[in-house]
């Protein structure tokens, strides 16, 4: 993109056709800093018949309007490198004094060069364009990461010399810099090269803005990162580069208060757009980091350039990293991206910062594609696109105003590349920059005091809603008159009130249209949401609440009491919270729900909960929600038809519509569900409603009589919903069956936060082609079967998870059992391997592994990768602390492999491992000798004396006593197996010496107990091999 596709190789210069020849047959480079190689005499041959061949056809074809880029074009470009570690007390001559002495050495009387020399803390850094040829001492300055190392005898250590420019580089700095630039650029860009000019040696935020700018104390810096495409390992994301933004920015403003708030311009060229929307966005949703909202909250100008924020024309690119690692990040950059979506909404939601000022530049000449052979060379040499479409690129915010949009005569890569001051894009981009810096201090400063406040306590509330605003919403004002009572903000303690009824009848979705009322009603309210299914998933969301407002813990309680803590003070302020779906009614969650102040609203299908003592919901504040009026049947059933016909199709209909609407009881989910079937197929209301009529045999099918009728109304309001259920999974049947299929393994899951991630390895999708995926999701999403969160995950609506399981169990069980069986394989694979190092993820996770395992345990089903998912589970609760869950868990995957794969299976031996572990953090050192001792026992048995798991369990044994016998077997063994330098083999080296140095200073020595930093763990993958992690003796 910024300067597309560099190569990564650094040769040195040979003149000549032969070699200009070469170097055209190879590449096409937009702005690469150094020429390549001369070739060998068989490949001078070769590239000699191609130059003949290039040069016939380039006067043969004299209509192409633009050449191919060639190397003749960056002929006289020269290498920029990074100089770091120079100390404060080098003047700027002495520094031109010690690079002229090293470059005389090569080049006497060599010409001047374009230095800039700027203080960073406690050192300078310079950035030095050679205008000749390059020292020897510079040429391990290659890849990215490449590095010199050059000593002056000015200073003690060497200075570090780098061309990669990754990470922060000042540019430019005031004596007293009062506002800083940070430029970013885009995809295989260089934080150098992609802004300097293609036929000069100056680069224009270094070279020309400062100077411009000379009435203003600004300090100009560069942000880069590996973001290469041809032959990229990398699994990079935009937000990772965004957090490596975040880091580097704070690196450089955090050492005083003033530096921290002093206002601040980015500047993002198409992919470094994105990422500076992602970090701001994420500091915006985040308290956890003091410095990132610092950032954010001095943010007073975004300046865009060919950002796409609605995708880019990527085609050619994804045949460039085919089937690389970075092929998904690159497909996720494509035009329609639901993650661009995703990104555009949460930083549009997060990013509201008054008087900070967007402007978008935007593309209007076509950038010339790659062409890649078949023997892996490439050029570009192809056709003409758009990379970035002007709709794409003026997209940063719904409120960018129009003369904030602005266009620049060049192709994608030279739109950031300005020759000289008088460059009339410059000129403009000086003259927005300047008015930019002059304002900033005036908008900080009326920032600056909400800024210093907590973020729980700023001027930007907290919204924590999980679905977006419902436009079609009608009617059900009388319920939202008695919350506007029931919810009124006490002055004194808490106000409390329940929404309660069947299954469908649209308690969630009032809640939801209740909090986007009361935001607009009091925009300082906090709104928060928390999911009540499990006790899960209410950890989980109140561990969100608690990061948002920087609640601090070393354990996931310790989290929770801190959150309701917060809740309970005075810095919390005004807030409502949503407590959802909470059916299950049980004392757990009161014990973390705040009492003192504030407003809470339950839903649930429970009844029971109001009037139960420990949740204190009067029966005065329950609000049963019955089933709309007709009217606002009606007027829903019109709008989802046809919301921009004013209900016209129904009014057509209208004997048709209220007897349809009669038979699906006015229930909410039943007439969003059949308007979605009727809209989208194209069926009318009288043939949609004979096609019910005629399904009035099968309603006594199961699902009625297995869901119970919160009212005691005889005429079982659910029967409508399961018929219209029925009648729309029939004809998507018929359109996709894969969608029907997605939707039966879906049911096995939590149907809460159902990842994407997970679902998209089922087999039958073919393991995770997304065409396939969002083909088999549409039809679900459309007929309003499934929900899609601003998560970017799935919800299942709980009935409909009940239905479509209980309809495999009656017409095909079989199929359901290899459906579930599907299920414990996939959240089984998305576990880490890491459990600890990714417990928030594994948290996740927790809930779909233990509905799935539900599921199993009630069929009596027996197969390996269940078993599995239980040993996981068992680690799953030891990460979190929780030991007599994990030993439960253990317990239970281990009678299963006994009775199955029999007691020596390694599969067996590796629940036996991690049980004694569990033994050990419970304080009953015994009993995990013991258990030790069998997991031994067994992998001697099976795998060997010498094999990894069985040493990592002797490794493990050697705290229990005799530990220097058990920790030389260990050693003798990993020397044997795995070699002296592995790092197994170290460890237990290191746990020796410790070990022998504390029974140098005792007469005995009782190992056992708390002189370990771990207990070791065994995790199977799904292949059967395993992994051991050991532990350390302190």
């Amino acid at each position: 993109f910024c300067s597309p596709f560099k190569l990564r190789h650094t040769t040195e210069s040979r003149s000549g056709p032969v070699s200009v020849g070469f170097q055209c047959l190879w590449i096409c480079v937009s702005d690469l800093s150094m020429p390549i190689t001369s070739p060998s005499p068989l490949i001078v041959s070769a590239t000699l018949l191609s130059l003949s061949i290039v040069a016939f056809l380039v006067l043969v074809a004299p209509q192409r309007t633009e050449a191919p880029r060639s190397l003749t074009e960056n002929r006289s470009k020269r290498r920029t490198f990074r100089i770091c570690s120079i100390p404060t007390n080098l003047t700027r001559p002495q520094f031109e004094a010690c690079l002229a002495d090293l470059l005389d050495d090569i080049q006497p009387g060599q010409p001047s060069n374009t230095i800039s020399l700027v203080p960073y803390g406690r050192f300078q850094t310079a950035t030095v364009t050679l205008k000749c040829k390059e020292p020897s001492l510079f040429a391990n300055c290659k890849a990215a990461e490449g590095r010199a190392y050059w000593t002056i005898k000015e200073t003690e250590k060497p200075l570090v010399v780098d061309c990669g420019f990754l990470g922060i580089t000042l540019l430019y700095s005031a004596e007293q810099p009062t506002v800083d630039i940070v430029a970013v650029a885009g995809l295989a860009g260089h934080a150098f090269g992609s802004w300097k000019s293609r036929t000069q040696d100056q680069m224009w935020l270094r070279d020309f803005l400062p100077g411009d700018l000379w009435d203003a104390s600004i300090r100009v810096l560069t942000f880069g990162y590996d973001s290469v495409l041809k032959d990229s390992t990398s699994t990079s994301s935009i937000q990772e580069f965004s957090r490596q933004l975040m880091d580097s920015v704070n690196s450089v403003r955090a050492d005083l208060e003033k530096e921290r708030y002093r206002p601040i311009i980015f500047i993002g060229h198409s992919l470094g757009g994105l990422v500076i929307k992602q970090g701001l966005a994420d500091a915006s949703a985040s308290s956890g980091s003091e410095n990132d909202q610092a950032i954010l909250n001095s943010c007073v100008g975004l300046f865009f350039f060919g950002v796409p924020n609605r995708g880019l024309n990527n085609e050619n690119i994804s045949t460039l990293v085919k089937e690389q690692k970075n092929s998904h990040f690159i497909n996720d950059l494509r035009e329609g991206s639901a993650l661009l979506k995703y990104l555009h909404q949460h930083f549009a939601r997060g990013f509201g910062l008054k008087g900070c000022q967007i402007i978008s530049f935007y593309e209007t000449r076509d950038t010339r594609t790659v062409v890649v052979y078949n023997d892996g060379r490439w050029e570009r040499s192809g056709m003409m696109v758009r990379l970035v479409k002007q709709e794409s690129a003026t997209w940063a915010l719904p409120t960018e105003a129009i003369h904030m949009q602005i266009p620049i005569d060049a192709d994608h890569s030279n739109m950031v590349k300005f020759s000289d001051n008088n460059d009339r894009h410059y000129i403009t981009v000086r003259d927005r920059l300047h008015e930019c810096v002059r304002k900033a201090p005036g908008i900080i400063e009326n920032r600056l005091s909400s800024c210093r406040d907590s973020v729980a306590t700023a001027s930007e509330s907290l919204f924590m809603v999980p679905f977006s605003h419902n436009k079609d919403f009608v009617g059900r004002e009388n319920i939202f008159q008695q919350l506007e009572v029931l919810l009124n903000p006490a002055p004194i303690g808490q106000a409390r009130a329940a929404l309660y009824g069947l299954g469908g009848i649209g308690k969630t979705t009032i809640a939801a249209e209740f909090c986007y009322r009361r935001r607009k009603a009091q925009p300082h309210t906090h709104i928060f949401w928390v999911h009540g299914d499990s006790h899960a998933t209410f950890n989980a969301s109140y561990l969100e609440l608690g990061k948002l407002v920087g609640v601090k813990g070393d354990d996931e309680d310790e989290q929770l009491k801190g959150a309701k803590k917060w809740l309970d003070s005075s810095d919390s302020g005004d807030w409502i919270m949503i407590v959802d779906n909470f059916d299950n009614v049980n004392p757990y969650p009161a014990n973390y729900l705040p009492v003192s102040r504030g407003t809470i609203l339950f839903t649930t299908r429970d009844a029971r909960l109001v009037g139960h003592p420990r949740y204190s919901v009067s029966i005065s504040s329950g609000v049963g929600i019955a089933a709309m009026s007709d009217k606002e049947a009606l007027e829903t059933f019109s709008k989802l038809q046809d919301p921009t016909s004013a209900g016209a199709v129904a009014q057509t209909h209208a004997e048709a519509s209220l007897a349809l609407l009669d038979l699906l009881e006015n229930l909410p989910l039943a007439i969003a569900q059949a308007a979605a079937f009727i809209r989208e197929t194209g069926t009318d209301i009288p043939t949609y409603l004979e096609m019910f009529k005629e399904c009035e045999r099968n309603q006594y099918d199961l699902l009625d009589q297995a869901l119970p009728n919160a009212f005691g109304n005889e005429r079982e309001s659910s029967r409508a919903v399961t018929m219209t259920w029925k009648i729309t999974v029939d004809r998507i049947q018929q359109e996709c069956p894969d969608s029907i299929q997605l939707l039966e393994l879906m049911s096995f899951f939590n149907p809460d936060e159902i990842p994407e991630k997970v679902l998209m390895g089922a087999p039958f999708l073919e393991n995770g082609l997304p065409v396939l995926f969002k083909r088999a999701l549409t039809p679900l999403l459309s007929f309003a079967l499934l929900g899609r969160l601003e998560s970017s995950n799935y919800r299942l609506h709980r009935l409909v998870s009940f239905w479509v399981r209980e309809q495999m169990n009656l017409k095909d069980p079989q199929r359901g059992y290899e459906l579930l069986e599907t299920a414990v394989e996939l959240i089984y694979n998305s576990f880490p391997r890491d459990i600890e190092g990714n417990l928030m993820n594994c948290t996740a996770l927790l809930s779909h592994a233990v509905t799935a395992l539900g599921h199993v345990e009630r069929h009596s089903l027996e197969f390996g990768s269940f078993w599995r998912l239980q040993d996981y589970v068992g680690l799953v609760f030891y990460g979190k602390g929780d030991y007599s869950g994990a030993l439960e868990w253990h317990q239970r995957a281990l009678n299963g492999q006994e009775k199955t794969l029999g007691k020596d299976h390694r599969s067996t031996l590796s629940t036996v491992h991690n049980m004694a572990g569990v033994f050990h953090k419970q304080g009953e050192y015994g009993k995990a000798l013991e258990w030790y001792q069998r997991a031994l026992d067994g992998k001697e048995k099976t795998l060997g004396k010498d094999h990894p798991s069985t040493l990592a369990t002797v490794h493990n044994m050697a705290r229990y006593g005799k530990a220097l016998e058990w920790y030389q077997r260990a050693l003798d063994g990993k020397e044997k197996t795995l070699g002296k330098d592995h790092p197994s083999t170290l460890r237990t080296a290191k746990n020796m010496t410790r070990v022998k140095d504390r029974l140098s200073t005792l007469t005995s020595v009782d190992i056992i107990g708390g002189e370990t930093e771990g207990c070791g763990v065994e995790v199977e993958s799904g292949t059967g091999t395993e992994e051991a992690s050991e532990s350390e003796t302190g």
